[in-house]
């Protein structure tokens, strides 16, 4: 079998999962209970790489794992469609991210491993 349709017992959640030749999910599209889609891509040994989704209010956002599973980049457009990016350490916390004001105005803030800011710009 290479493709199946699932549908969630506990949600009722619907899904799409596409198997490569060794029969590993390479691929699903779900569709959550608040209607909100997303496309879910895995490497060959069955890890989540890539995740392309529609979050709360429809924000379009696309999510990159390392190996071990966690999120490495998010890229996304906020609710006023200005963008975002959230670079995260090893750990899976945010560590830097660069975005853009209504206007224009490009910000980059850093974070350290607690969270806590340690540098913006501008200031």
């Amino acid at each position: 079998m290479r493709a199946q349709l699932t549908l969630s017992v506990e949600t009722g959640e619907p899904g799409l999962i596409l198997y490569g030749a060794k029969g590993r999910s390479r691929a699903q599209l779900l569709l959550a209970k608040n209607d909100a889609p997303s496309l879910v891509l895995y490497d060959a040994a069955g890890q989540v790489r890539t995740q392309f989704a529609l979050l709360k209010e429809g924000i379009p956002g696309i999510f990159l794992y390392d190996i071990a599973g966690k999120t490495r980049l998010q890229l996304a457009l906020m609710a006023d469609d200005t963008p975002s990016i959230y670079l995260y350490d090893a750990a899976g916390k945010a560590r830097a991210n660069l975005y853009l004001e209504k206007g224009g105005m490009p910000r980059i803030n850093m974070f350290s491993d607690t969270g806590a800011g340690i540098w913006r710009m501008p200031l």
